[in-house]
């Protein structure tokens, strides 16, 4: 059955949480940011400092520790597009939680109307590849995907949702973080080469 379209909201910021229906564990939350111009996700879980940048006018994307202001830029041959090999562009690679259509291309049934969070949505069961079925709450007011439950119970969600104009600068890295590779990055010990060594004076 297909979902009809609504007002897409092209620039929006809102607050990602994922939780464990039953314990009420939130596993993950960040805040995002999402434009024409680029997606912004900052992880706000105080385990993790971590943002990820997709910047769609200049055709890269970037990786950040923002407690050890670092950065790592992904190579432009991964994020380039190339038909004969099939690889995405970036603006092909959003966040994969940011969903315009219900039930992402999978088997799809509407189920009916709900409320959730003041907001009139549809409820859609979706059939993933892998047989596993999934709920969604689709927003046809701003083309949004505003929530989602595994059948383990897991809930993802996106709240406060409120439209923005954002600064091209919000999608691009701070240019006094430094540039490092992908093994540095996900090392959270400071390697000894970053020290600038001093001369001890002779006596």
């Amino acid at each position: 059955m297909a979902h009809h379209p609504g007002l897409q909201l092209r620039s929006f910021s809102a607050l990602f949480r994922v939780v464990h229906e039953d314990s009420g564990t939130v596993l993950d939350e960040a805040s995002v940011l999402s434009s024409e111009l680029g997606v912004r996700v900052d992880q706000l879980h105080e385990d993790s400092a971590s943002t990820f940048i997709a910047n769609y006018a200049e055709h890269q994307i970037w990786f950040m520790d923002r407690r050890r202001q670092l950065v790592h830029q992904l190579p432009v041959e991964l994020v380039q597009h190339d038909e004969a090999d099939g690889i995405e562009s970036v603006q092909h690679a959003p966040a994969g939680f940011i969903h315009h259509a219900p039930c992402g291309g999978a088997t799809g049934r509407l189920q009916g109307n709900e409320m959730i969070h003041g907001r009139l949505v549809q409820r859609w069961i979706c059939t993933l590849p892998d047989q596993s079925v999934d709920t969604q709450w689709y927003s046809t007011t701003h083309s949004l995907v505003l929530r989602a439950r595994t059948v383990d119970g897991v809930v993802s969600e996106l709240t406060d949702i409120r439209e923005r104009t954002p600064k091209p600068e919000s999608f691009r890295p701070p240019s006094h973080f430094r540039r490092v590779g992908i093994e540095e990055l996900l090392n959270p010990i400071v390697p000894i080469s970053s020290y600038v060594e001093q001369k001890i004076p002779s006596k």
